[in-house]
């Protein structure tokens, strides 16, 4: 019976050895992501991820950080990022990102190394802990090859680098028939905007069908009596341009002596001077004609225009 008491009391000792005292949290990092360690070219990003833990109550000193900047002709560290993941009443887990990036240009490949780094953890009554960051080995590979050589290598030696994938040929036929169809289209609807709006020959156009178009585009959000002195000065100027001159009433009968085709609206051409007068001089009444009524008289008066405008 003693013997099983003197075996078991050495058992408890010897685990007791083997054991961390009790509430003992181990400090250091827990658990790391480097990134692959070769094929690295020149101007990559090297992203560094450590889950570090500490004793409760203990905080990562942000003095001890390594600083961003250049820590070598070739190697800078970019970015430092700390975070608290978790927390209880017996320690702490922080994840530090370190993020660097190399602008070394090896002809060959070659093994660099990142160095290590120091952090270290302060607790509320000024005890420390150091936690390190080891160093970090890795491969570099050059940009293209010093000497060609491989698949598709030729004697003159200009074959270095090659695309990632071969370049894939697109049938453009089926387009090259779509574009043309719709430059087609956008052609006849561009012409026929431009006839539509008179653009193509406005030059040609006599001046009482530039007094009927002038009528039509007449703004419908202006004032009546306004439109309509708008529409009598449109009528009046190709008077004016017919006759080469300056067209009141008393001209009237030298306008018909010296362009005798437009006697057969003379009782138009005399009633219109008259109701423009009326409208000049304050003097309108309810027999005003309309807008539509003076674009219609344009467009007669414009029948018998070419025969004097052209001839």
């Amino acid at each position: 019976m003693q013997w099983r008491w003197i075996k078991a009391l050495l058992c408890v000792a010897m685990l007791s050895l083997t054991l961390p005292a009790l509430g003992e949290v181990p400090t250091g990092i827990v658990k790391q992501s480097l990134g692959r360690d070769f094929g690295v070219l020149a101007g990559d990003l090297i992203r560094h991820e450590y889950i570090l833990q500490v004793p409760a109550d203990y905080d990562i000193a942000e003095a001890s950080l390594p600083a961003t900047g250049d820590l070598s002709y070739w190697l800078t560290l970019q970015d430092v990022q700390v975070e608290l993941l978790d927390s209880n009443s017996a320690r702490a887990l922080f994840q530090v990102v370190l993020i660097y990036q190399t602008f070394y240009a090896p002809l060959d490949v070659r093994e660099l190394t990142i160095p290590a780094q120091t952090i270290r953890a302060h607790h509320s009554n000024g005890e420390e802990i150091i936690l390190s960051l080891p160093d970090w080995n890795f491969m570099m590979s050059p940009l293209k090859e010093i000497v060609p050589r491989g698949v598709g290598a030729t004697d003159s030696g200009s074959a270095f680098m090659k695309p990632s994938l071969p370049p894939v040929l697109q049938p453009l036929a089926d387009k090259q028939n779509r574009v043309i169809a719709l430059a087609i289209i956008a052609t006849l609807l561009g012409l026929a905007w431009v006839v539509l709006n008179g653009w193509l020959w406005q030059r040609k156009q006599s001046p009482f069908q530039q007094a009927a178009k002038k009528i039509n585009k007449l703004d419908k959000n202006q004032q009546d009596e306004k439109r309509h002195l708008k529409a009598f000065e449109a009528i009046h100027h190709a008077f004016n341009a017919v006759a080469g001159q300056v067209v009141f009433t008393y001209h009237l009968p030298f306008f018909f002596e010296n362009h005798p085709e437009f006697i057969t609206y003379q009782n138009e051409i005399t009633t219109f001077f008259e109701q423009s007068d009326a409208l000049m001089f304050g003097q309108a009444n309810d027999q005003q004609p309309t807008l539509k009524e003076l674009q219609q008289l344009a467009r007669r008066l414009s029948r018998a225009e070419p025969l004097v405008v052209h001839a």
